[in-house]
């Protein structure tokens, strides 16, 4: 626990996101280290390059270069929540705004501070969870009081509040990166990672196509999926449900699954 190593470094990544090469990850990683020994007090997090104006994810927007980092880590200005497709145009426009990855380090004992300012009530569950895991070990404190612990990302949690604050005691800094990342939970990075057709499509399973574009078309089973006059959707077919929709439309797939949860139908999603 972080009792016992304070200045141990602490790497927070999703399990669902695609990053290769691993090399190139690695190597951003250690210069958030780098950075963090010689700055304790920072906050890292990682920021990908734009490459469309994606509405599904948040945005980081930098403000000035870190002193003595060489042009490779910047101080944090805002954080930008997923956006409309007009303004999301727009942060590309700037060349300072980069995807918000979700990779973060911190030094143990000052992520622990951080929860203890803004979000205590995580922290006094993480203090329940210690002292049950030195007692009866740490299988049962996590199944016992995990679950108790209030929901809420670090980004909402801790790292937007740091950087609103902007005290000069704060150091909240966004590495751009240099590996290739794609979050597989967006229909949008799957042609990346399976490849297309000649005519951009993306297929899993049985499908058959006339006059189809630049769609994902994903079957199971022996069920046939077949299109006519398609351009720029999803179709995805799985035993208990059927989804269609435009591939771009990020921001709708989120209202249905809203609307989903809300009729009841939690048990498709």
């Amino acid at each position: 626990m972080w009792q016992h190593d304070p200045d141990a470094m602490i790497l927070v990544t999703p399990a669902d996101h695609l990053i290769r090469p691993a090399s190139q990850f690695q190597a951003t990683v250690e210069r958030a280290v780098r950075l963090i020994q010689q700055q304790p007090q920072a906050s890292v997090l990682f920021g990908i390059q734009p490459t469309y104006p994606a509405t599904g994810y948040g945005y980081v927007e930098r403000g000035q270069p870190v002193a003595g980092a060489q042009g490779e880590a910047w101080h944090v200005k805002a954080f930008r929540e997923k956006p409309s497709e007009e303004t999301a145009r727009e942060f590309l426009q700037t060349g300072k705004c980069y995807w918000n990855a979700g990779i973060f380090v911190w030094r143990a004992a000052r992520l622990i501070e951080l929860l203890k300012e803004f979000q205590p009530a995580v922290y006094l569950g993480l203090e329940r969870l210690a002292a049950l895991a030195d007692s009866a070990g740490w299988e049962a404190a996590v199944r016992e009081e995990f679950a108790n612990l209030p929901s809420i990302s670090i980004d909402n949690g801790v790292m937007e509040p740091i950087a609103a604050r902007g005290s000069a005691d704060d150091s909240v800094v966004v590495i751009p990166a240099t590996f290739e990342w794609d979050d597989v939970g967006s229909w949008q990075a799957l042609p990346k990672v399976l490849g297309a057709d000649g005519r951009g499509n993306t297929i899993v399973g049985a499908s058959c196509q006339l006059d189809t574009d630049h769609c994902v078309i994903r079957s199971t089973g022996d069920h046939l999926v077949a299109t006519i006059g398609l351009k720029d959707f999803v179709v995805v077919h799985t035993p208990d449900a059927t989804l269609i929709a435009p591939k771009g439309d990020e921001k709708a797939l989120r209202k249905l699954v809203a609307l989903m949860q809300e009729r009841g139908h939690d048990k498709f999603l």
